[in-house]
């Protein structure tokens, strides 16, 4: 696999800034479809991004046979359920919690 046989780590960077370049990206795409669906649509398809990141591993458990491909799909769907947990669950508790903002945040 192209990450076991990385002795120096030098692919580590890339995928993190994978992850955090899909969420930044993800974060307006699930912003415009939460004000037209809801904020829990836009929960679902995060629930469904990690859900997928751990499935990943049980579609292809052999590690050693992940290559950018498999490896560039997980980071992106880490990368869609962080953005919709860091916008649209936020967004659901300043809503649940709207007399109470310290307490949404807390």
């Amino acid at each position: 696999g192209i990450v076991l046989s990385d002795e120096n780590s030098s692919l580590v960077g890339v995928l993190s800034s994978t992850t955090s370049a899909v969420a930044s990206i993800m974060s307006v795409v699930l912003g415009k479809f939460s004000e037209r669906n809801g904020n829990g649509s836009a929960l679902v398809v995060g629930s469904v991004s990690f859900f997928m990141v751990a499935f990943m591993f049980v579609l292809k458990p052999e590690l050693s046979s992940w290559g950018w491909g498999t490896l560039l799909i997980t980071y992106s769907f880490q990368g869609i359920g962080r953005a919709t947990f860091e916008g649209a669950l936020r967004a659901e508790f300043a809503n649940f919690f709207a007399s109470e903002k310290e307490g949404a945040f807390a």
